[in-house]
């Protein structure tokens, strides 16, 4: 059998240590170090034992891929006080796929 990748979680150093030996006893394996990205999700590890994961890279991939890239961060995407209005032939239309793909991405 072929694992690309497992992460090894525990409370101790000591448990973990133990998990890997008990593997190396039965299968030929790499030890690569503490984790830093796992599966494209960045792994830091925090002080008192807290961990902080997150997608930032993938983000910022999404905004470059759709041109955003230099887009400013707000509270609400759309300000509450406008309403919506229906489409007339004048209205400009969007890439269906594009939106498409863009909100499969979130």
């Amino acid at each position: 059998m072929y694992v690309n990748d497992i992460l090894l979680a525990g409370k101790s150093t000591k448990q973990i240590t133990e998990s890997k030996d008990q593997l190396r006893s039965q299968f030929n394996v790499k030890d690569m170090g503490p984790v830093e990205y796992f599966l494209e999700v960045k792994v830091q590890d925090l002080d008192k034992g807290m961990v902080w994961i997150g997608q930032t890279s993938y983000a910022e991939t999404i905004l470059h891929q759709f041109s955003m890239s230099d887009s400013k961060s707000v509270r609400s995407p759309v300000n509450p006080s406008i309403s919506l209005s229906t489409a007339t032939d004048e209205s400009t239309l969007f890439d269906p796929e594009k939106y498409q793909s863009a909100v499969g991405k979130l």
